[in-house]
């Protein structure tokens, strides 16, 4: 049985926010990847739809899931569910990069990634989130009404975020794009410095560069490109680890 830290367990078992737009029958995302053997982790808003649903909105079938959810365990609601079932939670999510991960999203950010030495599929890297619920719709279609629903979402979560950023054995954290650039900061989790620019191939456009050591040693390194949107190229991303490279030698 995966051994379950209590404040994992707390957050998995937390209700649906509200009005939160959480994908139906889907389970938080404490970790893409097994946090507790990471150095490396990286960062993103909150986990993609894809990750529960098809196409057509519909949770994966049996043989597509990526993750644990409601329905896989018998369960209506997060709030009620047993130990044993927060242990599969935590288990798939340990297992992500090694059962049915979403490679079109991590195998770009992966790139990055092994130019600090570390490999999301060798377990030595995570991923973790802003938020760690699956919405929909997906973050950055959120209607300009629901500012103030993200807003909670992400003062929710926060605690649990910077404790996981805080463990002893997160020694390089990889902000990947703006928002999560600007919303660590505005945590306290790490103050960053500007490190310059990379061009983003397009004429006038860069990446800012920003790095940072948190209070209690945990080095970060930053920049404002999603490294894996989809208007991102190769081009950029070789750009973003030959400096990860540099200032990680």
């Amino acid at each position: 049985m995966v051994h379950v830290p209590g404040y994992v367990a707390e957050r998995i078992r937390r209700p649906y926010p509200i009005g939160g737009h959480v994908v139906p029958g889907s389970t938080p995302v404490a970790s893409f990847g097994d946090h507790a053997s990471a150095c490396v982790a990286t960062v993103g808003i909150n986990p993609s739809r894809i990750e529960f649903q098809n196409a057509a909105g519909q949770l994966l079938h049996e043989g597509q899931k990526r993750l644990a959810d409601l329905p896989m365990l018998g369960a209506e609601t997060t709030a009620q569910l047993s130990d044993d079932d927060v242990a599969v939670i935590v288990d798939w999510c340990n297992r992500y990069f090694t059962n049915r991960p979403y490679t079109t999203w991590f195998d770009k950010l992966n790139t990055v990634v092994r130019a600090a030495g570390a490999d999301f599929y060798d377990g030595t890297a995570c991923h973790l989130d802003l938020v760690q619920w699956a919405t929909d719709p997906v973050w950055g279609t959120f209607p300009p009404r629901d500012d103030s629903v993200q807003a909670q979402l992400l003062s929710d979560d926060a605690p649990f975020l910077h404790r996981q950023l805080s463990a002893p054995h997160i020694k390089l954290v990889l902000l990947n794009g703006s928002k999560v650039v600007e919303r660590v900061q505005e945590l306290g989790i790490v103050t960053l410095e500007d490190r310059g620019a990379t061009p983003l191939g397009k004429k006038g456009k860069t990446s800012r560069l920003l790095e940072g050591q948190a209070s209690d040693g945990t080095r970060f390194l930053g920049w404002t490109l999603n490294s894996s949107h989809s208007q991102t190229t190769p081009a950029n991303r070789a750009q973003l680890a030959a400096w990860v490279t540099q200032m990680t030698r």
